[in-house]
């Protein structure tokens, strides 16, 4: 009996030996299978693109009208789709937004004009402003130079008037004393001598 369960527990290693052995083997299998059909429809998405897609399709159309039918449908449906914000706003015409942006467009463009008018403006005062400085610096230098001519001209006039009266001063000094060499000592008048008066 213990020689029968000896072989029997054997025959079970055995098996166990066997069927882990094949369960491995087969995941192999299958993995690497998996891994093949990966790889292949990898190399068949690569090899079919959109053109082929586009080609492929074109041909079914053709072979169908119902798939062709389809297909056109399908791109009025996108097409309808991109163009459905214009054709609302056609449809709806101005709203309120649509008002209040050409309101705030409209004072934009005032604001801007507004702006270069006043930057214009400016432009002109401060070539007035320029100009006037400039006749005002150009009068002040005139008048200093008319004043400085002016005291030049009164300091002249002042030298000549102390000259002339200098020199007036000193023909008048020559003319007194010329006068009395010319007429001379003045005569006494004769008084009586005292014999004289004695006499009378």
């Amino acid at each position: 009996m213990p020689r029968e369960l000896a072989a029997l527990d054997r025959s079970i290693a055995t098996k166990q030996a066997q069927l882990f052995s094949s369960q491995n083997s087969a995941a192999e299998r299958r993995d690497e299978a998996i891994q093949q059909e990966i790889r292949s429809s990898q190399a068949r998405s690569a090899a079919f693109g959109v053109l082929a897609r586009m080609s492929a399709l074109q041909q079914l159309s053709e072979a169908n009208p119902t798939v062709g039918v389809a297909t056109w449908l399908l791109r009025l449906f996108l097409i309808l789709i991109d163009t459905l914000p214009a054709l609302a706003r056609l449809l709806m015409g101005t709203t309120a937004y649509d008002r209040i942006i050409a309101v705030q467009s409209e004072q934009a463009v005032r604001t801007q004009f507004e702006v270069a008018q006043n930057r214009h403006f400016l432009a002109l005062k401060d070539e007035e402003f320029a100009r006037a400085r400039k006749e005002l610096e150009i009068a002040t230098l005139r008048d200093r130079i008319e004043l400085e001519a002016s005291i030049d001209r009164l300091l002249v006039d002042s030298r000549r008037a102390s000259l002339i009266t200098r020199r007036a001063t000193e023909l008048r000094g020559e003319g007194s004393a010329n006068l009395v060499q010319e007429i001379g000592p003045a005569d006494k008048p004769n008084r009586p001598q005292p014999d004289q008066e004695a006499n009378a």
